[in-house]
């Protein structure tokens, strides 16, 4: 490519100098109707259009400078290529440097340090936030409430009428960003619902289904005849709680079918529920 430019600058300047030079050598001719001083005047235009020899090296300079960079840059960009695929090959073919495992420790420093949990063999966003920062907004919710049921209502309308925006890789939300900017994806607001959930002492679990989360939540002293969807987990009952759809209800069932789910996650004890460990599941 350098090569390709290098010969069209060398021919651009070619092409200058030659017009120059016919400019520079062609005759003036005079006949009885030309004026002897405007033919001086003339020759001594073209006269001062002459490339001098000065110029010829303004030319030459670059152009010499150019090509010398082009073998020299080849050269180099060669040799690192070649130490490159040496580099490869060693770390495929040398023990001592090749690819290892990271220890417990290290994948969780990782997983904190980018605000990450483990699920399987994959890493998801966990945009929880901490009881001092959702505490003001449950306590603004839930006045009035005279049961569990009641605050837990409360905070699953408050989440639910977030409007839904699509979220953005490496761009997700926490709890609280979700609250300030009004809009958040379906795992970012199940956080914040788990977020609210959590700074109050109830329980709730993360359901991931294959690109959906939403939630299941525990209701302490809660007996109704209406018919809810829930699945128990360790003889207590948790309530679907679908927070993208604005119309939902707690216990409503959000068509995601058992043989679609593919983790669970215990918000409280931070570890996940084998799916086996979900029993009598009811979808209505």
């Amino acid at each position: 490519m350098q090569f390709i430019i290098g010969g069209i600058i060398v021919l651009g300047i070619a092409i200058f100098m030659s017009i120059e030079r016919k400019k520079r050598n062609k005759p003036i001719y005079t006949n009885k109707s030309t004026n002897y001083n405007k033919a001086k005047q003339k020759f001594e235009t073209l006269k001062d259009k002459e490339i001098k020899p000065i110029s010829n090296w303004i030319f030459a300079i670059p152009i010499t400078l150019f090509f010398l960079w082009t073998i020299i840059y080849e050269k180099l960009d060669k040799k690192e290529n070649i130490q490159v695929a040496q580099e490869n090959k060693n770390q495929i073919t040398n023990p001592q440097i090749a690819y290892r495992d990271p220890t417990p420790e290290e994948e969780q420093a990782y997983m904190k340090e980018h605000s990450l949990i483990k699920l399987g063999n994959e890493y998801h966003w966990y945009g929880m936030k901490d009881k001092e920062e959702i505490l003001p907004v449950t306590r603004a919710l839930d006045m009035g409430c005279q049961s569990d049921y009641c605050r837990i209502e409360k905070y699953f309308d408050y989440v639910k009428k977030i409007p839904y925006e699509k979220g953005t890789p490496n761009q997700d939300k926490a709890a609280t960003d979700v609250m300030k900017q009004w809009k958040g994806d379906c795992d970012e607001r199940s956080y914040l619902l788990a977020s609210m959930m959590i700074a109050n002492g109830y329980k709730i679990i993360l359901i991931y289904s294959q690109g959906h989360t939403f939630a299941a939540v525990n209701i302490p002293n809660y007996q109704t005849e209406e018919k809810r969807s829930y699945f128990e987990y360790r003889g207590e009952k948790y309530y679907w709680a679908e927070t993208t759809d604005p119309n939902a209800v707690i216990g409503a069932y959000n068509k995601v079918e058992a043989k679609d789910l593919k983790f669970a996650y215990n918000v409280i004890e931070k570890k996940e529920i084998a799916l086996n460990e979900i029993h009598g599941n009811v979808y209505l």
